[in-house]
């Protein structure tokens, strides 16, 4: 994952960024995209040591009264 997020500083244009392509083209930003995966790229880093950040949050299952479970709760 740090490899990837590595990898966006070398990127020079993103593919299908027209309008022919993309109805919200303007919206994006290779700049923004390339300092926020800096950022998080940066963060893995300083916390590679720390296995909680690469596990999914986990949360108590939703079950009602009547035993139905909610599995995205």
């Amino acid at each position: 994952m740090l490899k990837a997020f590595k990898s966006v500083d070398d990127v020079q244009n993103v593919p299908g960024t027209n309008p022919e392509n993309c109805g919200n083209y303007l919206m994006h930003n290779l700049g923004m995209a390339k300092w926020y995966a800096a950022k998080f790229a940066d963060y893995l880093s300083c916390n590679a040591g720390n296995p909680e950040i690469f596990e999914y949050p986990k949360s108590k299952r939703l079950i009602t009264e009547d035993g139905q479970s909610f599995y995205d709760s």
